[in-house]
């Protein structure tokens, strides 16, 4: 799964990890009872946990600002929207776009265009914020957004060491950052 996830010709026909686990039971001949079991464990690994400090500064964004989600996702996106309700966030967004609800992932342009359209904006309005290079600022590049490139403990990389397609128009390393930008 993860070579397809890494070309880029899968980007635009990317299948759900449903489609994969369907075909590993056939392959070994289990029973596909455990089909939905397989599903759960590999949403609960990639949805992960929205931790405090993101989600205060997520609800002081969104005081001033319209905020969206753009995901790449594998799985079904409702663990994903169970763990923004646990985090209480879930209603801070405006639009959510997961990437296997299309099929594709980023930095697929029909994702960031499927966000414009569904907040009614510009890609010039918008500040994209994301923590992968080539997927995320990439992909919002591409459409004519600005982007925001959370860089955790590699923000000390300098300019010439960014791909011209995946130049952030600033670097953070956490997204608490964000507030004093």
């Amino acid at each position: 799964m993860n070579v397809d996830y890494e070309d880029p010709a899968r980007q635009e026909n990317f299948a759900p990890v449903s489609e994969y686990i369907e075909e590993v039971l056939k392959e070994f001949g289990l029973p596909r009872v455990e089909a939905a079991t397989l599903d759960l464990v590999f949403a609960a690994h990639e949805t992960g946990h929205v931790p405090e400090t993101h989600a205060r500064v997520l609800r002081r964004l969104r005081e001033t600002h319209r905020l969206g989600v753009v995901s790449n996702l594998w799985c079904a996106g409702a663990m994903c929207l169970a763990e923004f309700r646990r985090a209480g966030v879930a209603n801070l967004f405006e639009t959510v776009v997961f990437s296997s609800d299309y099929r594709v992932n980023k930095p697929s342009p029909l994702l960031y265009r499927k966000a414009l359209e569904r907040l009614g904006v510009h890609e010039s309005e918008v500040l994209f914020v994301g923590d992968d290079l080539a997927r995320d600022i990439a992909g919002a590049k591409a459409v004519g957004m600005s982007a925001v490139w959370i860089g955790g403990g590699n923000i000390e990389r300098s300019v010439e060491d960014f791909d011209d397609a995946a130049m952030p128009d600033l670097v953070i390393k956490d997204l608490v950052d964000l507030l004093e930008a």
